[in-house]
């Protein structure tokens, strides 16, 4: 009669010694996981901080072409809006003789 409560005693036993291993073993990837994020973020941020000084430095540099040459031709005056020429003054007349519309 005690062989059945041996037999179940050991599958208890077996049952909780696969319980701790799983949980041991997830806890180990967990872990790796978390460091593996945690890699990635400080390389994240390395990166950041390496683009933004390389603006930073780029910015503080002047443009020497642009002192040595100047604007590109026609480039002298105009917008983006109007145009090396400026505005038709006979446009803004609005079919009146004077600017103001009177």
């Amino acid at each position: 009669m005690c062989e059945p409560l041996t037999i179940a005693a050991i599958a208890g036993v077996a049952a909780v010694g696969t319980q701790v291993y799983s949980s041991i073993e997830q806890s180990n990837a967990q872990e790796k996981m978390m460091n593996s994020q945690k890699q990635a973020a400080e390389q994240q941020a390395k990166q950041q901080q390496e683009m933004l000084n390389s603006t930073a430095k780029r910015a503080k540099t002047p443009n020497i072409s642009e002192m040595l040459y100047g604007p590109k031709k026609g480039d002298l005056g105009s917008t983006s809006l109007t145009g090396p020429s400026g505005v038709d003054m006979s446009k803004l007349s609005l079919g009146k003789s004077s600017l103001l519309g009177s």
